[in-house]
């Protein structure tokens, strides 16, 4: 028996601060459904921890992410 301190299913999604409190909920509930179709276990056995990332800490390709976003490289992750 689990307990929603002891879930199942435990995600943890890494995702840049720049993402909307709205795209959070969306990946949570198609984590949580993809989970419950997948592996049969129930909505409330799993978990989705979200670590925030600061936009300004990541790099890609040995470049500051928000560098190559000034130079016109990177297009912005928020819609």
């Amino acid at each position: 028996m689990t307990t929603p301190y002891d879930p199942a299913v435990t995600l943890y999604v890494e995702i840049n601060d720049r993402r909307t409190l709205d795209q959070k909920r969306a990946l949570a509930r198609l984590l949580t459904d993809a989970c419950v179709e997948v592996l049969g276990a129930s909505p409330e056995d799993i978990s989705v921890r979200f670590r925030i990332l600061s936009y300004e800490s990541m790099a890609r390709g040995g470049e500051m992410l928000s560098d190559r976003e000034a130079r016109g490289k990177l297009k912005s992750q928020t819609r």
